[in-house]
């Protein structure tokens, strides 16, 4: 179910940042609502992103970096 959310989570994303690449303006009233779910415009690499999906993508990374699963089975 997850991974569902993700991709829709994700194809939306992509298409707001598609329409503000073609000049669509999002309203004020709009950017404030994706702000409040936590969806913000990177600067950098002109994308919009969910900190949601930042957060859990570091906390993956941060469990297969410091956990040993060598020792898990014995």
């Amino acid at each position: 179910m997850t991974h569902l959310m993700n991709n829709l989570e994700g194809e939306a994303l992509q298409r707001l940042t598609e329409q503000r690449h073609e000049g669509l303006a999002i309203t004020p009233e709009m950017e404030d609502l994706l702000a409040a779910a936590g969806i913000f415009w990177d600067e950098i690499s002109e994308e919009y992103f969910s900190v949601d999906a930042v957060l859990v993508k570091v906390m993956r990374e941060t469990v297969e970096k410091h956990s040993n699963y060598t020792n898990l089975d014995h």
